[in-house]
């Protein structure tokens, strides 16, 4: 008969909240390449909608 292992070894050795953590991981990588997307690109887009708004200085196309 094997004595049983302690409940602070059994809690290092439980594998089942890995997934969750991996995609937790995954999802604030992705979310970090998005913002780092979003002020990348954010001042080429403010300087496309600026100068195509002071092309149409009335508004009207």
């Amino acid at each position: 008969m094997k004595p049983e292992a302690s409940p602070i070894l059994s809690f290092f050795r439980d594998e089942s909240g890995a997934t969750s953590v991996e995609y937790a991981i995954l999802a604030s990588l992705i979310a970090a390449v998005c913002v780092a997307a979003i002020f990348g690109l954010g001042e080429t887009t403010k300087g496309l909608f600026t100068s195509f708004s002071a092309s149409y200085p009335d508004g009207k196309p």
